[in-house]
């Protein structure tokens, strides 16, 4: 009779053993979370509206890496094509003499991301 309450007390000791262990895996998975991105690259304002007439606008691009610019519109110009960290983009929308509204996209490209920046002009 002993050595069936013993095997009984190791199963029992063994099974909750395993279920604290599962348990403390799962609760520390919890408290960690995802994984932090390894790169990012945004821009603030994501979009400008501009009147007809030239006009300047700030954006600012934060990164954690490099950064380029590489896509601009015919219309636009900007002042800093590259960076790295927190850097001011002067972006100036030159006057627009035609009868049409006019849109475009800044491309900004990080190491793993893609940032885009709308601009609309009005006619």
């Amino acid at each position: 009779m002993n050595s069936r309450i013993r095997q009984f007390t190791n199963k029992l000791a063994m099974r909750l053993l395993a279920l604290l262990g599962f348990s403390s895996t799962f609760a520390f998975m919890a408290c960690y979370g995802p994984p932090p991105k390894d790169h990012y690259t945004e821009a603030f304002p994501a979009e400008i509206n501009a009147p007809r007439d030239s006009s300047q606008q700030e954006v600012t691009v934060s990164s954690n890496g490099r950064w380029t610019v590489t896509d601009v519109p015919d219309f636009v110009r900007v002042d800093t094509t590259d960076g790295e960290g927190v850097t001011t983009l002067h972006v100036t929308v030159l006057p627009n003499e035609g009868d049409s509204l006019r849109q475009g996209v800044i491309v900004i490209e990080g190491e793993d991301t893609i940032q885009a920046i709308h601009i609309t002009q009005e006619a």
